[in-house]
Order: structure tokens, then sequence, then C-alpha cells
């Protein structure tokens, strides 16, 4: 069910699919994954599983909810796009139907494999779409990413996740982007990065122009990981208000 989440930037989770099959090449597994421990919490496996039931969730009576979409996995992984998960594509669009039908609330959703957004269009004016970037790939692999969230049409807000931070992030520009997530490595062997690893991220977002509303998770305030501004954990809409 649709429950308050601690995840700082997000106030409640819709759990419609949960577990990946990323590897090492896409995903940071040195360290815990969030997502993963949360399914050992509850004895199940990580094999990736729809949850159609969850659809008829009820919703938050407060309006204004942060809703993250199956955040204990990857909701848009390259391995639905597979015959024997056929279903996957029917569940997306009901759940986007649903974000339609409540557009009291924004709904986030989080991919490692933005090019499988472009499959649902228009996307919802109340659903933020975003892209997962760590750090530990190459430039290539980046900017990739970040040119097929860019191609998403109709999301109300277009966001990087750069979390969690292992290296550079060597994109190009954020221009298009609405909002930077940046979050430390957490967990068993965690890596904290070098100053000169990371400090091009903050010209990116220094540079763009609007400047980017930023969320810095709490374990990169607690770290002082070489942040050239005050503290700040921002929502796009904080910035357009302020406009």
């Amino acid at each position: 069910m649709i429950r308050p989440t601690k995840i700082e930037y997000g106030t409640h989770h819709w759990p419609i699919v949960a577990g990946c099959r990323h590897g090492a090449d896409t995903c940071a597994i040195s360290a815990d994954c969030w997502a993963r421990g949360m399914a050992r919490r509850f004895h199940k496996d990580f094999t990736p599983t729809l949850h159609p039931a969850r659809l008829n969730d009820p919703m938050p009576r407060k309006p204004g909810a942060r809703i993250l979409v199956s955040f204990t996995g990857d909701m848009f992984g390259e391995w639905w796009l597979t015959p024997e998960l056929g279903e996957w594509d029917r569940l997306v669009f009901r759940c986007l139907t649903i974000v339609t039908m409540h557009p009291e609330h924004n709904f986030l959703f989080l991919t490692k494999n933005p090019s499988a957004y472009r499959l649902f269009h228009p996307w919802p004016k109340n659903a933020w779409v975003g892209a997962s970037i760590t750090g530990a790939e190459s430039r290539q692999v980046q900017q990739a990413r970040l040119d097929a969230l860019r191609r998403v049409e109709g999301a109300g807000v277009l966001w990087l996740s750069y979390e969690p931070m292992l290296g550079p992030l060597m994109v190009d520009n954020l221009e298009g982007i609405g909002w930077l997530v940046i979050g430390a490595q957490a967990g068993k062997g965690r890596r904290v990065p070098l100053r000169a690893e990371v400090g091009h991220t903050w010209d990116l977002a220094d540079n763009c122009s609007p400047v980017i509303p930023i969320w810095e998770k709490d374990n990169v305030r607690d770290r002082r990981l070489y942040l050239p501004w005050d503290a700040v954990q921002e929502l796009p809409f904080d910035r357009m208000q302020a406009d």
C-alpha cells in the first residue's frame, strides 16, 4: 500500500513493482542497496515482480503529497521489455491514468533506463520524471541517459538523481533539467569521492540557466562533501514560486 517514506524528498512510497536486475555495469553494488535491503527485511528476494493489486491503493487524503513510485526497484528497467513480462506496459499505462486522476499530488519516477520512458507519452503534468546517474558510469552512458530523459514529453519536472555520488558527473550541461538531487553512498563499503571528482557537478549546476533547484540529501550535508554553497533542500516549485 501507499505508505509514508523516510526518503527525504518524498512523503509516500507506492510499490507497484519491486526488484531489479542491474549488475555492476549499471549499479553501485559495493555498498548496501536500499531497495535490496528492504526486500531482505521482508524475507523476499529481489526478482523483478509486478504488483498490479497495488494500483487500487487509496491515495493520501491531504493534497500535496510527493509519492515515490516503485523506488523498491527499477520500474523501467530493460528486463521488462521481454515477452514473458508483457503485462508490464499495461500496468504502467494504468498507473499513469491514476496519476492523471490525482492532480492534487505529485508522483516521482526514477530509472537507470530512461529510454523506456519514450513508450509512454504524453506524461501527466504532475509526474516528475527522473534519471539516475552515480558517477560510476562512462561519460557516454551518462550523456545517453540525460539525452533520453530530455526526450520525455509532457512531464511537469524532468529531474536528475546524482546518487550515490561515486565519481564525476560528466554530462555536457544540465539544460532542460528542472531539479537535481545529490546523495552520497551509504552502507558498508561506501566510497566518499575526491574533491576533484565531484567539483564539476557544482560548475554544471551554477552555470546552467536558469539555476537548477537542488536537493542535497542529509548524508551529503553531514559529510561536508565540498559544497560551494550553503546547504539547501529545495523543491522545484519552491523556485517557481520565488520567481
